[in-house]
């Protein structure tokens, strides 16, 4: 048989966008956040997994070590996991570093960092009756979120009629 040869062009890597934080939890400047919670941030696109480490996504006490803390990363999500609770009424930093990555291995542009506080004191089991005043009515099939600084309860049954344009905040700290 004769020599075959050809020839082929490799295009260029078209994405040249780094990946951009997109949200993060706990809320920057959060307070009453649970020592038990994880750190997440979401991102714009995928990233490349194996740029995740315990030194390009870190917390620590502001101003201390960084916390040992295992991270995990699912579609657009990273997460850092701490491997014990977090200390109560304590501020911490989360860092994002520049080595974390895309799929076309574009690096994220600037550390990206912020700050939340851990709840004072954990009560747990005991609950106390509060002021009704401006509370929503009573109702059922709501929904209900913390944000990490309030708890938003909104739309529901109210007896048997549906309800779904109140609601209510409520702001532990005050």
């Amino acid at each position: 048989g004769a020599d075959v040869s050809w020839s082929f062009t490799t295009a260029p890597n078209t994405d040249v966008t780094p990946p951009a934080v997109t949200e993060v939890s706990p809320d920057p400047g959060a307070a009453c956040v649970s020592p038990d919670a994880n750190v997440l941030a979401s991102f714009d696109e995928p990233l490349d997994s194996m740029s995740l480490s315990s030194t390009t996504f870190t917390h620590n006490e502001t101003g201390g070590a960084a916390i040992d803390a295992t991270q995990t990363y699912d579609g657009t999500i990273a997460v850092n996991d701490p491997q014990l609770p977090l200390v109560n009424g304590t501020t911490y930093q989360a860092i994002l570093t520049t080595a974390i990555a895309d799929l076309a291995r574009n690096t994220h542009g600037a550390d990206f960092s912020w700050s939340f506080t851990t709840a004072s004191t954990i009560v747990s089991g005991n609950w106390g009756q509060t002021s009704q005043a401006g509370a929503p009515s009573e109702r059922r099939d709501h929904s209900m979120v913390w944000s990490g600084s309030e708890i938003i309860v909104w739309g529901g049954y109210v007896g048997g009629f549906p309800d779904t344009d109140t609601g209510g905040r409520y702001d532990p700290v005050t």
